[in-house]
């Protein structure tokens, strides 16, 4: 006979995956479930991404990408932050996350003001399944900078499985060929792809 786990238990197993640093202010609170326990802790490594870089960002990042389900409200609040570095880690944990609420969110950041965080929303609705953001992705091949237009190159080849002779560091003139191809690509499968398997996206 199989017995099921009362949730407060079910919750602190998965909370144990996704441990985060206790502060005074995170201490489970009389009244509070176990579910706004966690979501209480994710709100405060989400606050501290701002922060960290290189290795301690990679790590917290791993950390609420682990918290699954449990993060997604957070994370997705933590979108409204002024700074577009902490949007787009955030952006980036929600692709793998994922789930309905953050498909929405992700794609409200395709039109973000700072390139870096339209570049993670649509990399991250690959990540996703869903190739709507592969237009964004194609104008950044004509960004000014050589490590967007890398990046976009390699998601867009991802999906496409070829690079059609394109090369992120080459000239203007030479770069424009390949994109005059890469678009004539996409208007052909436009609208008869909505769906593609999920990319093998590296945490950074």
């Amino acid at each position: 006979m199989k017995y099921a786990l009362p949730g407060f238990f079910l919750v602190t197993a998965f909370f144990a995956a996704c441990t985060i640093t206790q502060s005074s202010e995170a201490t489970s609170r009389p009244g509070v479930s176990p579910v706004g326990h966690v979501e209480q802790q994710v709100r405060i490594r989400v606050a501290g991404l701002q922060s960290l870089q290189g290795a301690q960002l990679l790590t917290s990042m791993e950390t609420l990408i682990k918290c699954g389900a449990l993060a997604r409200k957070p994370v997705i609040e933590g979108l409204s932050s002024p700074d577009p570095r902490m949007r787009a880690s955030l952006v980036y944990v929600l692709g793998y996350i994922g789930g309905s609420e953050a498909r929405v969110a992700v794609s409200e950041r395709l039109g973000d003001t700072d390139v870096g965080v339209r570049y993670e929303a649509a990399a991250a609705l690959l990540q996703m399944g869903d190739v709507s953001g592969l237009p964004v992705l194609i104008k950044l091949l004509d960004d000014r900078d050589a490590r967007v237009r890398f990046k976009a190159i390699e998601a867009v080849a991802g999906v496409a499985g070829q690079h059609f002779g394109y090369e992120f560091n080459a000239s203007p003139a030479e770069r424009g060929s390949a994109l005059q191809r890469i678009k004539a690509w996409w208007a052909e499968r436009s609208t008869t792809v909505s769906t593609v398997t999920a990319s093998n996206r590296q945490l950074p």
